[in-house]
């Protein structure tokens, strides 16, 4: 099956999708569906041409087909809404145009829109066609699948004979892979499409080739597993998700607490210390002060040393109260799964005191 060579066919599916004509005009024969393509058409094509309602050209943008009387009835026999015919109709046209360019992923689109917008299931023809030249073959198995299965005998019984063989040619371009993981509910995701969550009911439908195959839990993706199917394989892929689950309990790194411990307990040791020598050169200067005959000079440096001391012990003291608050904010935080990123925060220190700079 070679769907880019099925011009005619798309014939089909616009026909069904434009409203209701005026009487019949006589056919015109169809051009042969080799205008579009050099090769020759595969025999899939001729059959499927065959089987087509009438139309007055080829499927061309332009043409008008011919309808029958329930152009407009959607899937169960309602009618469907006229502009909602149009839109789908318009969509399909860009998907017939676009598909002749061999644009086939901006077709996709199209015939997607089409299809969600008409509900026509004769769309869903097209789409497996796009998706065989994309060569997704899974995704055309799947479009020819739900086609036979919601046109069911409204199908011509040649178009049915054509659309299964076509089926039985695509299912030895798929494989079937199976998803195993110890963790529940996690997201299952095969080349970046997600397609479900464990436990999967059965096993998936994959076109042949390099699969890559990723899980994600709660924000939180396994490393891609890749594996190289060929036509017909059935194999399974185990994903562990331990070493997730293991992070996530650990939360985020406490190094952080214990150091900031470690220098609010040295400021604190300090500023003790410092005080003490604080004390010890104000009573020395007091002394100085109470002798008799002492210079001046001596009783001026002994002054000036306590001050000096008694200004450090400040500092290292708001100094050792500043970090002290800095290691409570990072011991809330770190304890926490969620939690933010650690508060980042510097202090200052100067002539005039101590600060404390970051963001919380």
């Amino acid at each position: 099956m070679k769907p880019h060579k099925l011009l005619a066919p798309l014939a089909l599916p616009l026909a069904l999708l434009a409203p209701t004509a005026a009487p019949a005009q006589p056919a015109a024969p169809a051009k042969p569906a080799a205008t579009a393509s050099a090769k020759p058409t595969a025999p899939a094509a001729t059959t499927a041409a065959t089987s087509a309602p009438t139309t007055t050209a080829a499927p061309t943008t332009t043409a008008t087909p011919t309808t029958t009387a329930d152009a407009t009835a959607a899937p169960g026999g309602t009618t469907a809404p006229t502009a909602e015919v149009d839109e789908g109709r318009a969509h399909f046209t860009r998907g017939v145009e676009l598909f002749r360019e061999s644009n086939f992923r901006a077709a996709l689109v199209e015939f997607n829109r089409s299809f969600d917008v008409s509900k026509n299931y004769k769309v869903l023809y097209n789409i497996g066609q796009t998706h065989y030249e994309l060569q997704d073959y899974a995704s055309a198995l799947r479009s020819f699948d739900r086609y036979l299965k919601l046109g069911g005998d409204e199908i011509e019984a040649a178009r049915r004979t054509q659309v299964e063989a076509d089926i039985k040619s695509l299912g030895t371009r798929v494989a079937r892979l199976e998803i195993k993981s110890n963790a529940t509910d996690a997201e299952v995701f095969v080349d970046d499409v997600s397609v479900g969550k464990i436990p999967l009911a059965e096993p998936l439908v994959v076109s042949i080739g390099r699969r890559k195959v990723v899980l994600q839990k709660n924000g939180v993706a396994t490393p891609a597993r890749t594996i190289d199917l060929a036509g017909g394989d059935r194999s399974s892929v185990s994903i562990d998700l331990n070493e997730v689950k293991e992070t996530e309990a650990q939360g985020p790194s406490r190094t952080g607490v214990w150091v900031s411990l470690a220098v609010t307990g040295g400021l604190i040791v300090g500023t003790a210390v410092v005080g003490g020598l604080a004390l010890s050169a104000h009573d020395d200067a007091k002394k100085k002060i109470d002798t008799f005959g002492v210079k001046k000079a001596d009783i001026d440096a002994a002054r000036s040393k306590t001050q000096t001391l008694a200004l450090v012990a400040d500092i290292l003291g708001g100094t050792a109260i500043a970090m002290g608050g800095v290691t409570i904010i990072l011991a809330a935080t770190s304890g926490s799964k969620s939690a933010a990123p650690a508060p980042k925060a510097a202090v200052n220190l100067g002539l005039r005191g101590v600060s404390v700079s970051g963001s919380f």
